[in-house]
């Protein structure tokens, strides 16, 4: 298992801002270890008259986006040259709006793994995350790791970055294990240590995401968090036989999200990998009651792995 999946393709889309740039770090060292291309894709998407209403109008799109197109090649350009011919680059200026685009270059390109920061242009640290990061992490059929970004006025580190330890929550769902395979290839190839956990709500939490279900409310916490344990302890039994270095854990937190972010806090993890379920609608609720937070609350990148609706048996 640790060995059949790998990165192939790895899409990483910018805009020109190091604040976005904050993801190449992350997106070489995995296109390195897995010696998978890297997509970099900077859209040209006008700011002004998306509909032009007249002649005067066109001309002044049309001019736009000669120049943008121009000036983002030339960004891109001088972005792959900073990269060791060790790794495959390709760059993209695809035309339109820009979350449609990527979503499009993302199907076009068969990528297996978007790579982004979560926010991109001016000072609004909300922004890139509530719209283009966010509407992908929702939509795209690849998984997404979105890393926090650093202070614009820094120059990209284009390092390699630590990664010694992945912190994996689970529920028992099939759809929280569904993330197994993907850590455990990473860990492998980066001798990194996957950390399993699982959590127990504390009375009154109504989060019941990352949560093993089925508790009998009579147990006690003692022998409940044994069941816990012994759960995370199974799954990584089997990872070890596969080579895998795994510790696992079993905590009482007051949600999952709390529960996520003070383990990551107490044993420090260098990347989170969770799952979620489904595309839009209701389904988002997962994204939005526990992904959400822990992406905005972790400060690590975090590894969103949406599973098919047919794998999710909560």
């Amino acid at each position: 298992m640790a060995s059949e999946s790998r990165f192939k393709r790895i899409m990483v889309p910018l805009d020109g801002s190091a604040f976005a740039e904050a993801s190449l770090s992350w997106a070489l060292v995995l296109a390195r270890r897995d010696e998978a291309r890297l997509d970099l894709v900077a859209v040209v998407s006008p700011y002004a008259f998306p509909n032009p209403r007249n002649p005067q109008e066109e001309a002044i799109v049309q001019g736009w986006f000669t120049e943008e197109e121009e000036r983002l090649t030339r960004y891109l350009a001088g972005v792959k040259g900073r990269i060791d011919a060790d790794v495959e680059v390709r760059t993209h200026t695809p035309k339109g709006r820009i979350v449609p685009t990527l979503l499009e270059r993302g199907e076009v390109f068969e990528s297996d793994l978007i790579v982004m920061t979560t926010h991109g242009r001016g000072g609004l640290q909300r922004v890139w995350l509530g719209s283009v990061a966010d509407t992908l992490l929702r939509e795209a059929s690849q998984p997404v790791l979105v890393i926090p970004s650093r202070d614009e006025e820094l120059a990209p580190d284009l390092g390699e970055p630590a990664l010694n330890r992945i912190l994996v929550p689970l529920d028992g769902s099939d759809r929280s294990e569904a993330v197994l395979e993907s850590a455990a290839g990473i860990a492998v190839r980066s001798g990194a240590t996957l950390s399993l956990l699982t959590i127990l709500p504390r009375p009154m939490s109504q989060d019941r995401s990352f949560v093993a279900y089925g508790l009998d409310d009579g147990e006690s916490t003692g022998l409940m968090l044994e069941g816990l344990q012994a759960y995370v302890e199974s799954l990584a039994a089997e990872l070890r036989e596969k080579g895998v270095e795994v510790e696992t854990a079993a905590i009482q937190a007051g949600s999952a999200a709390d529960g996520i972010l003070e383990r990551a806090a107490e044993e420090p993890a260098d990347l989170i990998m969770l799952a979620t379920r489904g595309r839009g609608g209701v389904r988002r609720m997962m994204l939005g009651s526990v992904a959400d937070k822990v992406i905005r609350g972790a400060g690590l990148p975090v590894l969103v792995h949406r599973v098919p609706e047919d794998r999710d048996n909560d």
